[in-house]
């Protein structure tokens, strides 16, 4: 599974249960016409927080905007960690085999360029 959100969504749920508003109204008061999904599968780390909504939660649920701004830092990295495994294990496999040439150009290009980040240590 993705590392999606974790740090995102602890704050999330929490801040949601102490200002005592549903998945559903914190949706709604950030401009979504929905029945909550988009909060739900955040708090669940199914999926990031949009960065342009940071702000506005932060400023909703009173949480300071520092943590969450580092929180979505941190699930970021995160999910950039696990994608650079993830292609790794995914070009080793291939050499493995012998398989050189499947493994697809951009990726090797995005891998070099992540690793130049030094994301990797």
């Amino acid at each position: 599974m993705k590392p999606y959100g974790k740090n995102v969504a602890v704050l999330l749920v929490e801040g949601r249960k102490r200002k005592g508003i549903s998945q559903k109204q914190l949706g709604i008061t950030l401009g979504y016409k929905c029945d909550g999904q988009y909060i739900s599968n955040a708090e669940r780390g199914k999926n990031n927080l949009a960065p342009k909504l940071v702000a506005r939660v932060s400023e909703i649920l009173e949480i300071p905007i520092e943590d969450l701004s580092n929180a979505l830092i941190a699930d970021v990295i995160a999910c950039t960690r696990y994608e650079i495994q993830r292609g790794v294990d995914e070009f080793l496999d291939n050499a493995d085999q012998g398989n050189f040439a499947i493994v697809p150009i951009r990726r090797k290009a995005r891998l070099a360029d992540v690793a130049n980040l030094g994301l990797l240590q």
